[in-house]
């Protein structure tokens, strides 16, 4: 996942202005012309999974992506490819969160009464499904806590490459193939062909594909974000914000295309260091 550089004052790419618009469409959609699933417990708040499977299927992609950026790194020895990497991998861990909380209502309205039994009941069946996401919530937990445990840079970005790679390989096993082992057929809960083809009329599988391109597309703004964020605090000098940075490096640039040179290494006018000596020799 690759970002174009942002020059101040230039505006959002024009895919970007178009997200708001594309959430829109898509929430009219599934309220105005997706009708009710039949084939669900509670047929009106199926349509949930507009947001909880578009969000579950596109951790996946990114922790994939972090996996990819943690390859890139064991290869060429870059450190922002790490950055990029840990990024990433923030990035799907709050997605998986997103899918494992929408999840929770899904179990509650579906498979546990929904408003009619108690506000605090429902929301986790221990479905094989549910299960293997908050597996998964832990392995990236636990790869994150290893990024903060190891002090040495280059030490920490090798051991997170290689956890990240590992970890992403892990997901799909978890998410796909185990709920589906003969051993959990009879125990499962969540319907197994749904988006699958032919598991959607047309209305369900046009209204999903918008969701998931634009919950893509909000995903990517939002890691492009922090990318640059991270690129920023790289910048900084020792001591100065993120925020401090920038504002500083423009002034001493426009200082120097002005002929002059850094203002912080120009010389203290004379007048101060004698209105500095006479200060330091009344306070003896």
């Amino acid at each position: 996942m690759t970002e174009r550089s942002h020059k101040p004052g230039g505006g959002l790419a024009a895919w970007k202005w178009l997200l708001l618009p594309l959430m829109t469409a898509m929430t009219c959609m599934a309220y105005l012309w997706a009708g009710d699933a039949k084939r669900f417990g509670s047929p009106a708040t199926a349509r949930i999974i507009f947001w909880h499977v578009p969000m579950a299927i596109l951790s996946m992609v990114w922790f994939f992506a972090a996996a990819w950026y943690s390859i890139r790194y064991l290869v060429r020895k870059h450190a922002f490819d790490d950055t990029r990497a840990s990024l990433a991998a923030e990035v799907g861990l709050l997605l998986t969160a997103l899918a494992t909380v929408t999840g929770a209502i899904f179990s509650k309205m579906q498979w546990a009464g929904g408003f009619e039994s108690p506000w605090y009941a429902g929301y986790w069946q221990w479905d094989p499904k549910q299960t293997a996401i908050v597996i998964v919530i832990v392995i990236y937990m636990a790869y994150f806590a290893l990024r903060m445990s190891v002090e040495d840079s280059r030490t920490r970005a090798r051991l997170a490459a290689v956890y990240a790679v590992l970890g992403a390989l892990s997901v799909p096993f978890l998410y796909y193939t185990l709920p589906h082992l003969p051993i959990f057929q009879d125990t499962t809960l969540h319907p197994t062909d749904v988006v699958k083809a032919g598991g959607m009329d047309v209305p369900y599988r046009w209204t999903f594909n918008l969701s998931t391109l634009a919950h893509l597309g909000v995903s990517i703004w939002a890691y492009q974000l922090k990318v640059r964020l991270a690129r920023l605090e790289q910048r900084a000098p020792s001591g100065e914000s993120w925020v401090e940075a920038p504002a500083i490096t423009a002034v001493r640039g426009r200082a120097r295309s002005n002929g002059a040179g850094d203002p912080a290494d120009e010389p203290e006018p004379a007048g101060a260091r004698r209105n500095a000596a006479h200060g330091t020799e009344g306070a003896g």
